[in-house]
């Protein structure tokens, strides 16, 4: 038999569960236990609405190159959003330029810091914070920090519940979470709504630019777009990519 592995976080355990039998108990609301089905759960965590999650529900046709059904292919936003996974994040070019930016945009964090002359930091704080800086504009470029000047604290608050509220923890039990969330998705929706107002079309077969910045966030949001689901909607699933 296998024995769960059980990892403590703050005052609640979290415990890993083997066996598609035990993890379908606990996501009661999944009848099948698939990739779409976890996302789906991970999207609602995240706080996107029954509209949105509706189309994504309507869309049973998976992955593959060829529908499971006959849904028509400009509504199969599942295998548009997986392609381009495999497009952008297995593809030496893209990935090389992620790489770079990210590069660019942290030796520009680190010649910012003090020069000269002796200061005190807590290097584990100071090293996050620069690393994320850094990795964020290289996905989804300045503007999300440029428009949400905390940022990069709102990240973390939501980087340390991220795991609770993905398994559904309510409101009246879990509240710290749900703010933490809701801030977070307030920030990103205000970023997916300015970079949609400000694209230029000529923009569209970039690498990186200003307002989505990757190619990968720039198509996830056009693909979200083109199935129907609102901005709102599009940030619930920029922000577990984001967080990632």
């Amino acid at each position: 038999m296998q024995r769960p592995v059980k990892l403590r976080v703050g005052p609640m355990g979290i415990y890993l569960l083997f066996g598609a039998k035990n993890v379908q108990m606990i996501f009661k609301h999944s009848k099948i236990l698939s990739k779409d089905a976890i996302s789906q759960i991970i999207l609602q965590a995240n706080g996107m609405g029954k509209a949105d999650r509706a189309v994504l529900d309507a869309d049973t046709s998976g992955v593959g190159k060829v529908p499971l059904n006959n849904t028509p292919e400009e509504k199969r936003v599942w295998k548009k959003t997986h392609d381009l996974g495999n497009t952008h994040l297995a593809n030496g070019h893209s990935v090389s330029i992620l790489t770079t930016k990210f590069i660019d945009e942290f030796v520009k964090q680190l010649d910012k810091q003090p020069l000269g002359r002796p200061t005190m930091t807590l290097l584990y704080d100071f090293v996050k914070n620069v690393m994320l800086i850094g990795s964020l504009t290289s996905l989804a470029g300045p503007q999300i920090m440029k428009l949400n000047p905390d940022f990069i604290q709102t990240y973390w608050d939501h980087e340390n519940v991220f795991l609770l509220m993905a398994i559904g923890l309510p409101r009246f039990l879990y509240w710290k979470g749900h703010l933490a969330r809701d801030r977070m998705l307030a920030a990103t929706t205000k970023w997916i709504k300015e970079a949609w107002m400000n694209f230029d079309e000529k923009d569209s077969d970039a690498d990186w630019e200003e307002n989505f910045g990757s190619s990968f966030l720039r198509g996830q949001a056009f693909a979200l777009g083109e199935a129907g689901i609102s901005h709102e909607g599009q940030a619930s699933a920029m922000m577990p990519m984001i967080w990632a």
